[in-house]
């Protein structure tokens, strides 16, 4: 059976390669699942994150893979912080170094786009609820949030 949600809108099948180039990360499942597929080795060596209650739409990462983003069909935004930078998380496996540090839900609709920057240690969310959220990319407190067109 299919588990891809084709029914999201503007969906591009959100998807990235790790920068130490071992892993796809890949999203898309109607159930929330974010899938880390190994580019070498066996595919039965992926492990999954599941914490989205609906499909992933957007995923973006910062350079130095210490924080990850997820944005989902229903508004939800979870920030992912890599245990191997942050001793005080405990990973969840030894392959699986991405802990939930922070679920957010101050979007009503599909989140369409997420951007991070670094250097002013902020992210940006954009839903199609015409709304633009900013966000101190430490602390995953809301700063502002800006509406535009829909």
């Amino acid at each position: 059976m299919d588990q891809v949600d084709r029914s999201a809108k503007k969906f591009d099948y959100p998807m990235l390669i790790t920068n130490d180039g071992n892993y796809i990360v890949k999203a898309g499942f109607w159930d929330g699942r974010i899938i880390f597929c190994p580019i070498e080795g066996t595919p039965s060596t992926h492990f999954e994150l599941r914490d989205h209650k609906t499909t992933v739409c957007v995923i973006a990462c910062d350079s130095a893979e210490k924080t990850m983003i997820t944005g989902c069909k229903s508004g939800e935004v979870i920030v992912w912080r890599n245990s191997n930078f942050d001793t005080t998380l405990e990973a969840p496996s030894q392959a699986n170094h991405w802990v939930n540090f922070k679920q957010l839900n101050d979007h009503e609709r599909q989140i369409s786009s997420i951007f991070i920057n670094e250097e002013m240690c902020l992210f940006l969310t954009s839903s199609t609820d015409s709304y633009i959220n900013m966000y101190n990319l430490w602390t995953a407190k809301i700063i502002r949030s800006f509406s535009h067109p829909s």
